[in-house]
């Protein structure tokens, strides 16, 4: 008995001293684009005093769904043997290819087996497009037969690639408002704005958890404990921005803006109105950005600090005898309109908020990326439709804004906090089904939210026509949102001119690349970017794409997996340039992804550039 438990100990030890012998080093890139080739990399360190002999062996899946990815992404070799000698490291290299219509996040797990013991490290990457990302939305009442007119009128061109297709239904336009703020949660965010839009989400997230979190489950892929941390960990982001005069500057160790001090006041505001928060330090945050914008106040629009003032409750700081309706109110922006009316039904002015609403809704809306506002005319027109209880024309501004109810910017923001102004509480889904062109039915049966996606390759015109049906009573709301890229989306507007140049750097010195985007690994390159424009640009951000094989090395743009950000708060007519380094790090053929010039807060680009391929030798 005694020899068997010495043998069985002597067992465990070896074992777990072969566990801690090897050591796994994955080279995987933070992203990929499509179209990438490279080697994900494994290197298997042996630090024991044998010789260790294995195989390794790569999984890709589907991050969402666990599907496998293998054929995809052309991993041919899943499995490697290696041979690991005594202090030294083996490399088991597998060639994949990204494909072009994949446009999703994707897991990656390495599993290396010895004799002995088997070991495992995973992770994750997002594939980015190439091209520009495009979506079209659709939304429909009830059961019946419909159609998506943009999906259905898709093949028309030959420029367009479908990345995919989702679907999503719910009783209650509230859910869908959840759901969008828990999109906004996976942005690997950098500025202020980003920063407060992504704290009010996760407050309003928490906020479900705790009155309904069965909804909260179908809706949201974190654990309660993790959006906790989540939280703190946002506001501990967010208030290193907050410099001592109260202001938020946009980046670390950016100048104070107002636009940016109001924009993250605006989402703090939003949270105690809708009672989300109790936090004392976000409660003093949000009292000192008051105080610098009342103090500053020049700086914004009357309007538009009146609005944020009586958001949060506060007395308007703006003289008592402020006249709100001027006679130029006719010729303003709508979001201008919308917002008075909002401002006015606050104040108790019911009468005259009622004449600017009637104005704001004489006229046909402006398309969303032509507002000049951090605020969505749909949000604000819905606004005023519940708090002057105009229930004539509340269903029908919900639907402008769940249409528009997309993407990581402040309009999106701001139509999901319209959305859960709303009092009513959420309910789920009685046993309904959704049939897109020929496609199996996809079944919702008590669920708060449902959704689901069709890969691109599925994507295909005869989807835009859908058949809902319904088995009970209830509201029942379905959006199907259309993602695609697009080849020639290219955008050079009038007296804006965007170029791109790659230079090798050498000995500190730069040189243009003459004979293709090709260079050996570890080298230097030097991205210039030239905005020539003939009109003075206010408030904007520059988004450059870096190749997933390179790492930014210029430290004053904020760097993102995949980008190069730049903030500019102003620039004159004229050139200007600006300039990043990179070094090539891994090899493969990588795609650089587009240069976005767009305005703050706006997801529409003023000007564009598609991406080129760099190979790395």
């Amino acid at each position: 008995m005694r020899t068997l438990l010495f043998c069985i100990l002597i067992f465990i030890a070896s074992s777990a001293q072969a566990q801690k012998s090897l050591l796994l080093q994955p080279a995987i890139p933070a992203i990929l684009r499509n179209g990438d080739r490279m080697e994900f990399q494994l290197t298997i360190q042996n630090s024991g005093s044998k010789d260790q002999t294995g195989q390794a062996e790569l999984q890709l899946t589907d991050a969402e769904t666990g599907v496998s990815i293998d054929g995809w992404f052309q991993n041919v070799f899943p499995n490697q043997y290696f041979t690991a000698e005594a202090k030294q490291a083996a490399v088991a290299s597998f060639p994949i290819e990204v494909p072009y219509q994949f446009f999703k996040k994707a897991a990656w797990r390495f599993i290396v087996r010895t004799p002995t013991d088997s070991l495992i490290t995973s992770g994750s990457f997002p594939v980015l497009p190439v091209l520009q990302p495009f979506s079209k939305t659709a939304l429909f009442s009830g059961a019946g037969n419909f159609t998506f007119p943009a999906l259905l009128e898709s093949g028309t061109t030959d420029t367009r690639q479908n990345a995919a297709l989702h679907i999503e239904a719910a009783a209650s336009p509230k859910v869908f408002a959840y759901a969008a703020l828990a999109k906004q949660l996976e942005a690997n965010s950098i500025t202020a704005i980003d920063l407060g839009r992504q704290l009010f989400a996760a407050h309003m997230l928490k906020q479900l958890a705790t009155n309904n979190p069965t909804a909260y489950g179908e809706i949201a892929h974190l654990s309660t404990k993790a959006l906790d941390t989540t939280t703190s960990r946002l506001f501990a982001r967010l208030l290193s921005l907050q410099q001592t005069s109260g202001g938020f500057s946009l980046l670390p160790g950016g100048n104070l803006d107002a636009l940016t001090s109001w924009q993250v006041g605006l989402n703090l505001a939003r949270l105690r109105q809708l009672k989300a928060t109790t936090s004392r330090e976000e409660q003093n945050a949000f009292k000192k950005v008051i105080s610098y914008l009342q103090r500053t106040q020049h700086e914004l629009p009357t309007v538009v600090m009146a609005y944020l003032e009586t958001m949060a409750g506060l007395p308007v700081s703006a003289s008592k005898n402020q006249q709100w309706i001027s006679a130029s109110l006719s010729t303003q922006p709508h979001w201008v309109q919308a917002m008075t009316a909002v401002l006015l039904q606050r104040m108790g002015k019911k009468e005259a908020g009622a004449q600017v609403y009637q104005l704001a809704k004489s006229k046909q809306l402006q398309n969303e990326a032509s507002d000049p506002s951090l605020v969505s005319t749909q949000s604000l027109m819905l606004e005023y439709a519940l708090l002057a209880n105009d229930t004539a024309n509340m269903k029908s501004i919900s639907i402008q804004v769940l249409e528009q109810l997309s993407g990581e910017t402040n309009h999106s923001t701001a139509n999901a906090y319209a959305l859960l102004l709303e009092k009513a509480s959420s309910m789920a889904i009685t046993n309904a089904n959704i049939q897109l062109g020929k496609l199996p039915l996809f079944a919702a049966t008590s669920h708060f939210f449902y959704d689901t996606s069709i890969a691109g390759g599925l994507v295909q015109p005869a989807l835009g026509k859908i058949q809902i049906g319904q088995q009970g009573q209830g509201p029942l709301l379905t959006r199907v949102v259309w993602h695609y890229v697009d080849e020639s989306s290219d955008v050079q507007p009038e007296g804006i001119i965007l170029t791109r140049t790659w230079s090798g750097v050498k000995d500190g010195n730069t040189q243009p690349l003459t004979e293709g985007l090709r260079v050996a690994q570890g080298s230097q390159l030097e991205l210039t970017i030239e905005i020539n424009t003939t009109k003075s640009l206010k408030d904007l951000h520059l988004s450059t794409g870096v190749p997933a094989g390179f790492k930014p090395l210029t430290r004053q743009m904020q760097a993102e997996p995949g980008f190069v950000n730049l903030h500019l708060p102003l620039l004159q007519p004229g050139k200007h340039r600006f300039t990043c380094r990179i070094q090539a790090e891994q090899k493969g053929s990588f795609a650089s992804g587009p240069v976005v010039l767009r305005s703050v807060g706006n997801e529409q680009p003023l000007a564009r550039m598609n991406g080129e391929v760099v190979v790395v030798e």
